[in-house]
């Protein structure tokens, strides 16, 4: 287990190659520094995978940990309907597929940045047909792009399933409580 005073992680696999995914990492660093992250060559090309993270209290797990499944469930305002990154966005549920640990130059420095892999879901018509707090979404998923590597300091919440039909789903978001 690696432990810091913000966060503590379970280490599930060894290094990941990230090649596929290199242009949508690139788009994240360029919203979260602008114009400071010009090129691909300053991302480190491998990652360090994680399943569950903890988060001072808060434990937030991953599908990758059959235990943690219900833990994989959170709320975040990153994404747009496109999976662009949208970070005055409303706030989506998601899965968390896994968490990733990532380093990238700007200048002579490097910076460790902790990322979730976020399958969002889709935003459906009726989805304050309850009224707040209960939201409707879509199960089907958002198309991948930037907005799958989510910044575990953006996490807002997490949330528990209420009800699930053929095509859709019933959350309710929790309060994150902080002690």
């Amino acid at each position: 287990m690696k432990e810091n005073r913000f966060f503590t992680s379970v280490q599930k696999k060894g290094p990941l190659t990230l090649v596929s995914y290199l242009s949508s990492l690139l788009s994240v660093y360029k919203s979260l520094y602008g114009e400071t992250i010009t090129s691909i060559t300053s991302l480190a090309k491998t990652v360090r995978r994680f399943g569950s993270i903890n988060i001072g209290q808060d434990k937030f797990g991953s599908s990758r940990e059959c235990r943690s499944l219900r833990s994989a469930r959170i709320v975040a305002p990153w994404t747009n309907d496109d999976g662009l990154v949208s970070p005055c966005a409303e706030r989506p549920p998601g899965r968390v597929d896994c968490f990733i640990h990532h380093t990238i130059k700007i200048g002579e420095q490097c910076q460790q940045h902790v990322f979730a892999l976020v399958d969002w879901y889709g935003a459906d018509e009726d989805k304050d047909k309850y009224g707040n707090p209960v939201e409707i979404w879509r199960k089907a998923f958002l198309p991948g792009g930037p907005s799958r590597f989510l910044p575990v300091v953006r996490i807002y919440s997490k949330f528990v399933v209420a009800s699930s039909h053929e095509d859709k789903i019933v959350i309710i978001p929790l309060i994150r409580t902080f002690s």
